[in-house]
Parts: structure tokens; sequence; C-alpha cells
């Protein structure tokens, strides 16, 4: 009798790319491509996770998104910046959560979180911050493809967005040179 060896096979990835789309959750985006024949094909983070979480750290060199930063939350919060949907959802900042560990302020005319990094205090716009998982999606498809996408669709699942967090997507969308176009 013959022994007999079950592999699983993973969707083979387009070599002609259409179009890539990121689609935002509240606390979670993945990054799809679709090929010229319109199938679908979802890009996991260098975690192996289809879903990101929405959670950047900055107890690093450079600033560190996902599942990582989530679980640096726990040790170190006040590096860790989260909620970013609703952080860019609003126009005043009088929203708080005893969870944060950064702060959430007004400067002048401008919204902004600080929040503590390697080099201490910073701050930064919640679109500037929301430009951080677009670079994450375009490295996604760069590295797998070596294209990068002039366009990119964004869509939201499980809430509608205002116009405030539509605002902040075309923000960090030209941060990043990219198009945006929702979905």
């Amino acid at each position: 009798m013959r022994d007999f060896k079950v592999e699983e096979i993973k969707d083979i990835l387009p070599t002609n790319l259409s179009k890539a789309r990121f689609v935002f959750e509240k606390q979670h985006f993945s990054v799809i491509v679709f090929d010229e024949n319109g199938k679908e094909y979802i890009l996991e983070d260098s975690d192996g996770l289809e879903k990101t979480p929405i959670y950047i750290s900055f107890t690093a060199k450079r600033p560190v998104i996902g599942k990582s930063a989530m679980e640096t939350y726990d040790k170190k919060p006040e590096f860790v910046v989260f909620d970013l949907i609703k952080l860019c959802s609003v126009e005043k900042a009088d929203i708080e959560n005893p969870k944060w560990g950064f702060k959430f302020l007004k400067d002048g005319e401008t919204l902004k979180i600080q929040m503590q990094t390697l080099d201490g205090e910073k701050e930064a716009e919640p679109a500037f911050l929301l430009a951080l998982f677009f670079r994450n999606g375009i490295n996604r498809i760069s590295r797998k493809f070596g294209k990068r996408m002039e366009e990119i669709e964004i869509k939201f699942d499980g809430f509608i967005p205002n116009e405030i967090l539509k605002n902040n997507f075309v923000k960090a969308g030209n941060l990043k040179k990219v198009k945006i176009v929702f979905v």
C-alpha cells in the first residue's frame, strides 16, 4: 500500500492585475486585488492574516502596524494608536476612550493624535496615520506583483462613512500619491 500525502493548494496569484481594493472595517482592513476577469485575491499581511488590525505602535524606529502593534498595547499603551476610523470621522476632539494611551486634541484648526515614540512625544494628523495603512497595502501589492497601483478602491464594511472620514481617506491617498475611489 502506498502512502499519500495531501497538501493544501492555495490560489495562484494573477499575473495581470486590473484593480486593487482596500476594505476597511471599524478595527481591521484587508487588501484585495482583482485579475482581468474580475476574480478577487486577498493578500495576507506579514503575520499571515487576511484582516489586519488597525493598530499602530511607535516602539520601533519605523511605525509598526497590525497584530504586533495590537499586542504591544498591553505593555506600552501610550505608544499605540487605535480607533483610527473613529478618529478620522470627527471634526472635534471631544471624544475620549479610557483605554487610549494616546491623546486626541485640536491644535488650532487641526485635529491631532499625540503619542509616545522612541524619540519622545510626537503629534500626527489622523489622515497621516491612515496613510501608513495605505503604505502597508501598497507595499503588499508591490512585493507580490512588482507593480504600483495608481488607483485604489476603498470599500467600507459594517458601517456607512461620513464625509469627514471620506475626506481623510482622500487626504491619505494624496499623501501616498494614489487616487482614491469609493465603491
